[in-house]
C-alpha cells in the first residue's frame, strides 16, 4: 500500500509525479492492518510532505538537458503559528528521442507539470488541521513499443531493432497518452488529554490514463490502431484512530477505515485499409 501524508493511493500510476517537498519516506513491514487504513499484507510505504511552518522559506531548480529537456521545479512557504500553508510546483518537458521514418516526426517526447498546496491550521493549544490539495496532469506524450514483428516482417516493413541504439520507429500512428491526478484531504489531530489523541483522516483521490491513440500494430501500414481510457476514482475515504498514552505497561491504537473507490476501463480497436493485407479474413 501506498500513503502520501497519511492518506491511501489507490494505484501507483498516481504517484509518478514530481513530488518536491519530501521530508520522509518510510518502508513498513506488512501486514499494516491497524495503522494507515486500508489493509495491506505486504507492507507499506508511507511518504510524508514537509510541515508547513511560519518561516518564509523558497526553493527553486532548474535543470537542463538532451533533447531539449527541460525542468523546472521549487516550492514557498511561510506563515503565523497559528496558520500556515506551502505551494511547491513543477513542469517538466522534453522532446521526442525517437524519430518516426513513416511520419518523419519525432516521438516520445513528453510534457508534465503539476501544483501541490499543504495548509497547517492550529486554532487551539489542542487541535491541529492539515489540509491538502494537488493537480498533476501529465501529457501528452508519445508511445512507441516493439510489438507485432511477424506482421511488420509480413508487410515487407521489419520492425525496427532497438538495441542497436538507432531510436528509430516506423509507424504510421502516433501515440498519445495523457494522464490526470488529482485530490482533496484534511487531516485533524485533538489532544482529548490525559495521553489520548483522536485523528480523523478524510481523503478523496483520482486517476485517469487516457490513451487516446494507441499505435497497436506498430507499423507504417494503416492495420489497426485504437484507444484505451482508465479512471479510477476514490470517492472517498476516511480513517478515523484513538492512541491510548505511551506511559503504561500497554499501549493500543483502536481505528476504523472506510474506503470507496470507483474503476471504470474501456478500449477500442480500429481496422485501417490495410487490415487485410496482414490479419485473416473474418468468416
Amino acid at each position: 500500500g501506498i500513503f502520501i501524508d497519511g492518506v491511501y493511493v489507490m494505484g501507483a500510476g498516481s504517484i509518478q509525479s514530481n513530488l518536491t517537498d519530501v521530508s520522509s519516506i518510510e518502508i513498513l513491514r506488512g501486514p499494516q492492518g491497524t495503522l494507515y487504513g486500508r489493509n495491506t499484507p505486504v507492507g507499506a510505504i508511507n511518504i510524508n510532505t514537509r510541515v508547513p511552518d511560519g518561516d518564509l522559506d523558497a526553493f527553486v531548480s532548474l535543470r537542463v538537458g538532451d533533447y531539449n529537456a527541460r525542468q523546472l521545479s521549487g516550492y514557498v512557504g511561510g506563515g503565523s503559528d497559528t496558520l500556515a500553508g506551502r505551494l511547491t510546483f513543477w513542469t517538466s518537458d522534453r522532446d521526442g528521442y525517437q524519430y518516426n521514418l513513416s511520419t518523419n516526426d519525432d516521438v516520445n517526447g513528453k510534457e508534465e507539470y503539476g501544483l501541490r498546496g499543504r495548509v497547517r491550521w492550529e486554532p487551539f493549544s489542542n487541535l491541529t488541521g492539515d489540509f491538502v490539495a494537488f493537480y498533476d496532469p501529465t501529457g501528452p506524450r508519445g508511445l512507441a513499443t516493439p510489438g507485432f514483428l511477424a506482421a511488420a516482417a509480413a508487410t515487407g516493413h521489419p520492425f525496427r531493432d532497438f538495441t542497436s541504439g538507432d531510436h528509430v520507429v516506423d509507424d504510421e500512428n502516433v501515440g498519445l497518452d495523457i494522464t490526470e491526478a488529482y485530490g482533496v484531504s484534511g487531516t485533524l489531530d485533538y489532544d482529548l488529554g490525559g495521553g489520548f489523541t483522536l485523528t480523523s483522516i478524510t481523503g478523496f483521490n483520482a486517476y485517469q490514463d487516457d490513451i487516446r491513440n494507441l499505435p497497436t500494430d506498430m507499423l507504417p501500414q494503416s492495420v489497426v490502431s485504437g484507444s484505451n481510457q482508465f479512471m479510477l476514482r476514490q470517492g472517498w475515504s476516511e480513517e478515523i484512530r484513538l492512541t491510548s498514552p505511551d506511559d503504561g505497561f500497554m499501549t493500543y491504537i483502536l481505528g476504523a477505515f472506510l474506503f470507496a473507490e470507483n474503476l471504470k476501463y474501456g478500449t477500442q480497436s480500429i481496422f485501417g485499409a490495410d487490415a487485410n493485407r496482414v490479419l485473416p479474413p473474418c468468416p
